[in-house]
């Protein structure tokens, strides 16, 4: 039996996945996934990068917050500016790392062919993958697509949910795969006067998925309509 955290969308926030981690050590969790948008939006993109480091990773994609780091144009006022703000901040390491990632792979692990992505897409395959873990949403989920088991763990760093707690998943592969999400409390007060300290850009808009766990567009304390599996 294999028991494995999937990690998506930390967004910079270190605050919060270092709570996270500290739950996986409670959990005996070894082996590690990152599915991508790791660093772009929050105030401590070296924090992350650092913990990061130290994870015994088995995979990891980029996702599109990755991909602004890396491109060299084409970017709106407000993607510039966080992108600015990142590239400042994160080591030339972490670009390097950045730059080495797949947006797509595709794993076999105890069995199971494993489709991992930071879109919740599933492109055509001569034989269709047990597994499909994705992110990007920041909305935990788990349903079946054409045939696939589709796993998102949700946002370590900004949810979108109504619950402002971190949110990652365990996949626990054995003769049947099993999915757990956990939801882990962290300091939110902590983590926006970092922010508030470093003066990230739009600092307005990342305040409400800190503290109510909503995109930035949505009334506080609104009740959030989770979309129903494609």
């Amino acid at each position: 039996m294999e028991r494995i955290a999937l990690l998506a969308d930390i967004h910079g926030n270190s605050t919060a996945l270092k709570a996270v981690l500290k739950d996986c050590r409670q959990n005996h969790i070894q082996k590690f996934i990152l599915l991508g948008d790791l660093f772009t939006k929050g105030p401590d993109p070296a924090g992350v990068f650092r913990q990061l480091q130290r994870l015994p990773t088995l995979a990891a994609v980029a996702g599109n917050t990755d991909d602004w780091l890396l491109a060299a144009g084409g970017l709106t006022a407000r993607q510039a500016a966080l992108t600015a703000f990142t590239r400042k901040e994160l080591p030339e390491p972490a670009l390097t790392y950045l730059a080495s990632l797949r947006r797509s792979l595709l794993l076999e692990r105890e069995g199971f062919r494993i489709f991992l992505s930071h879109y919740p897409q599933l492109p055509p395959f001569s034989e269709t993958p047990d597994l499909l873990i994705c992110g990007h949403t920041h909305i935990p989920s788990l349903f079946t697509w054409e045939n696939t088991l589709s796993c998102n763990p949700g946002s370590i760093g900004a949810p979108y949910d109504g619950d402002p707690r971190s949110s990652y998943g365990i996949l626990t592969l054995s003769a049947q795969p099993g999915f757990e999400i956990r939801r882990i409390s962290y300091d939110t007060l902590e983590e926006l006067r970092l922010a508030q300290q470093k003066a990230i850009p739009f600092f307005s808009l990342y305040e409400p998925s800190i503290l109510y766990g909503i995109r930035s567009n949505t009334p506080p304390h609104a009740t959030v309509i989770k979309p129903e599996a494609p």
